[in-house]
């Protein structure tokens, strides 16, 4: 955890937040933030930083992915980061890794589908086993079946943690990050 708050502080929030016993380096500027995350790019590392204050823009900017606290943040964090959390609760952030990893599927999904459907279409077409408008509506069929299985993903439900799973909720987004 980075914070340009004091120690104790630090230490306090994460207690709070279940994150004591990892390492919280505390009374950092900005420039050591922004510092901090180029290291870790440069060392071949995804770097996701969470920020809502004025002096963390530069890091949510930089990272691979900046994720804001919108309730309470500024106005800079916001528009800094990739992701907006419009609550101030960081367990949504386990929820937002999982819907990446699903966009992640889906438009894999999609990409080997189109891929092996155009391929045969035309290797057919080819060989005179298909008429071309029968090749231009299979073509359109392939495209309505893409569509539909990336709109799949907007019924998808994803469950809120519940107060008294808020704890291992933490320490899993702990493992995803790290």
């Amino acid at each position: 955890m980075l914070t340009g708050d004091t120690k104790q502080s630090a230490n306090a929030l994460a207690s709070q937040i279940n994150l004591a016993g990892l390492n919280i380096i505390s009374s950092m500027r900005p420039i050591d933030k922004l510092n901090w995350v180029n290291t870790r790019k440069e060392e071949g590392q995804t770097v996701l930083v969470i920020g809502d204050g004025l002096n963390d823009g530069p890091m949510l900017s930089q990272a691979h992915v900046g994720v804001a606290m919108g309730e309470c943040g500024t106005a800079l964090a916001v528009e800094s980061a990739g992701v907006c959390i419009m609550k101030d609760d960081l367990s949504k952030i386990s929820t937002i890794i999982q819907i990446a990893k699903d966009c992640k599927s889906i438009t894999f999904q999609n990409i080997v589908f189109s891929m092996l459907f155009k391929v045969i279409v035309i290797i057919l077409n080819f060989t005179g086993h298909l008429q071309l408008w029968v090749a231009v509506v299979a073509d359109v069929i392939s495209l309505l079946v893409v569509m539909f299985n990336g709109i799949r993903l907007s019924f998808k439900k994803y469950n809120d943690v519940k107060e008294n799973d808020r704890h291992n909720h933490i320490v899993n987004i702990k493992k995803e990050v790290v």
